[in-house]
C-alpha cells in the first residue's frame, strides 16, 4: 500500500511517502504562510524522482492540528481535494501524536509542544503509545504544573525552540529534556505511517480553543460558515 502523508498545520511543511512500511521519500520545510503555495510542487516533484503517478497512491493521511486556522484548513482542504480527484481513501492523524513519534524508543513520558500564541502552548503527553494526558492549550504555568503532577523523574519535550522557551529545565522533581533540532517538527512520513496503522480516522481539525474572531464576537466559525467543521 502507498501512502502520502501530510501535514502543514504549523509554520513547517511535511510530506512522506510509505509503501507498506519503506519509507520511499520525505521532506519538510519552513513553509510559513506560503503552505498552499509550496505544498503541490513539492509533491508533484517529489513522485516524479520515484517515478509514481498520483493514481498509484492508495491511502491520503492528514495531519488535523491542532496548530493555526488557516494551517489546519489547507492541510485538511489539499487532502480531501487529492483524494476526492483520485477515489482514494483520506484519514486525518494527530500533528501532537505525530511529533512524540520523534522521540520513538524513549522510556518515560514524552510532550509534544507546539506554538500556540497568546501566551500559550498546545500539548499532548505520551508514554510508549499510550495517551497520558490528551491534547489541549496550555499556559506554561499550566503546563509546568501538569508536568510536575506526572510523577516522572525526567520527561522528554519535543517542540520548536519558541515553544519550549519559557519552560524551565526543573520543575517540581522533575527533570526536562529537550530534544534535538533535528526532531522539533512534524514527518511526513510519520503522518503517513500513523494514518496507514489507523485508517478511519475522522478528518476534522482539532481546535482546541477560539480563535480570536469567535472569542471577541461569541460565535464559532462551525457557525458561519454553515456548519462545516
Amino acid at each position: 500500500m502507498l501512502t502520502l502523508g501530510l501535514d502543514t498545520a504549523t509554520g513547517w511543511g511535511c510530506l512522506g511517502l510509505l509503501r507498506g512500511t519503506d519509507v520511499l521519500a520525505e521532506t519538510g520545510w519552513q513553509a510559513g504562510r506560503n503552505q498552499a503555495e509550496e505544498f503541490l510542487p513539492a509533491l508533484a516533484e517529489t513522485m516524479r524522482r520515484l517515478d509514481l503517478a498520483p493514481a498509484d497512491l492508495d491511502l491520503i493521511a492528514v495531519g488535523r492540528g491542532p496548530g493555526s486556522y488557516t494551517g489546519l484548513r489547507i492541510g485538511l482542504a489539499m487532502g480531501e481535494a487529492i483524494a476526492y480527484a483520485l477515489g482514494k481513501p483520506l484519514t486525518g492523524v494527530s500533528t501532537l501524536a505525530a511529533l512524540a513519534e520523534n522521540g520513538a524508543g524513549y522510556p518515560g513520558p514524552i510532550c509534544p509542544v507546539l506554538a500556540a500564541k497568546r501566551g500559550e502552548v498546545y500539548a499532548a503527553l505520551y508514554q510508549q503509545g499510550c495517551v497520558l494526558a490528551d491534547p489541549a492549550p496550555f499556559t506554561y504555568e499550566a503546563l509546568s504544573a501538569r508536568l510536575a503532577a506526572a510523577g516522572a523523574a525526567e520527561i522528554l519535550l519535543i517542540g520548536g525552540q519558541n515553544a519550549l522557551d519559557s519552560l524551565p529545565d526543573q520543575i517540581a522533581k522533575v527533570r526536562l529534556l529537550r530534544c534535538a533540532a533535528e526532531q522539533a517538527h512534524p514527518r511526513g512520513a510519520t503522518i503517513a505511517r500513523l494514518g496507514a496503522a489507523r485508517p478511519g480516522e475522522p478528518v476534522l481539525p482539532a481546535y482546541l480553543r477560539l480563535t480570536e474572531a469567535e472569542a471577541r464576537f461569541g460565535t464559532t466559525l462551525y457557525d458561519l460558515d454553515g456548519g462545516n467543521p
